[in-house]
This record gives C-alpha cells, structure tokens and sequence, in this order.
C-alpha cells in the first residue's frame, strides 16, 4: 500500500512549527545545508511506500521541494525526527 502525503508542511509552511520538532529539524537542515522543509520531505520518501505532495506557489518552492529527493538521511537522523 502506498501512502501519499498531501500537503505535508501544512499551509504556513512550517513557518510557525515550534520546540523539538523544529530543534531537530534545524540541526539535521544544518548537517545537510538544507531548509527544515526540505528536510521534513526528506524524511517523508525516506519511508518505504510513502510519497509527499508538498503545496508550492512559487516555481522557486518546486525547486526546493525537487532538491529534497537528493537529501539522504541517516539512520540516525530518522530516528531522531521520528521521536516523540
């Protein structure tokens, strides 16, 4: 079964994510030189099954969305974004 994400970074854009999520977000986007949301799409197609159909206004956000298919995350770095 495949799932799809539709949406995933909520209509702001995670511009107003707060606390841990977002602490780790910014500290693997540091590592990867890399947005928190290209990062969060990363993690999304880093699961087996799963694709993500991030909203994008701008043909500069397609882009950015696209870069986000050539981020690999470590084991290590999806665990910590998939912690609780």
């Amino acid at each position: 079964m495949t799932v799809t994400a539709y949406s995933p970074l909520a209509h702001s854009g995670f511009t107003d994510l707060k606390g841990e999520l977002r602490e780790n977000l910014e500290k693997v986007a540091k590592s990867h030189k890399a947005t928190i949301q290209q990062i969060a799409i990363a993690w999304l197609i880093n699961h087996e099954n799963m694709i993500a159909i991030p909203k994008a206004l701008k043909m500069e956000h397609v882009e950015s969305n696209a870069q986000a298919a050539d981020i690999k995350l470590k084991k290590e770095e999806i665990d910590l974004l998939s912690a609780k």
